[in-house]
């Protein structure tokens, strides 16, 4: 099951409220609540200023190798690995800081594309300085108010590469 049907069955098995959970068009049309998409967010299918939040939490500089990870199994169901969408630091792949804070950015102004005036988007990132530097420059260059910055304490036990204990919510504001 992927990771759209848990949230889905979740929602369904678990909401106090009554959410109707339904594709983006029966969500456009009204006859749904909620859509959960699973994607490329550089490249969305959402017409513009439609969506009322994003919550996202992207990978983190070069802490995962996702696709490298995932390639055999992606490999078992004959599905070639998009190596060359994947937000993330490789410089076997020839993608360093600068290419991956660029794919980034285009996942943000993708954002700001859909979302509605007056409502907020929330990055999760590492606490590391120069990431949260980095991430609200770029957000503010393309249109958005910072709102405010919220540190969390870590709760997953690993040991990361960048050694951050702390995670950042960033909420933004489309003006």
């Amino acid at each position: 099951m992927n990771s759209v049907k848990r949230i889905a069955n979740f929602l369904k098995k678990f909401s106090e409220y009554k959410v109707i959970l339904g594709e983006v068009e029966d969500v456009l049309a009204g006859s749904a609540d909620i859509a959960i998409l699973e994607g490329d967010a550089k490249e969305s299918r959402l017409p513009d200023e439609c969506v009322d939040y994003v919550i996202t939490d992207p990978p983190m500089l070069d802490e995962i190798q996702y696709l490298e990870l995932s390639y055999f199994y992606l490999s078992w169901i004959r599905r070639e690995p998009p190596f060359e969408k994947e937000v993330v630091i490789n410089p076997n792949r020839g993608v360093d800081e600068k290419v991956y804070y660029d794919m980034l950015g285009k996942a943000i102004s993708e954002i700001y594309r859909v979302l509605k005036n007056g409502k907020y988007f929330t990055l999760i990132v590492h606490d590391l300085p120069e990431l949260k530097e980095e991430v609200i420059t770029r957000s503010e260059h393309i249109g958005f108010n910072l709102i405010r910055v919220d540190k969390v304490k870590r709760l997953r036990g690993l040991n990361f590469k960048h050694g951050a204990q702390y995670e950042c919510y960033i909420t933004f504001c489309k003006i």
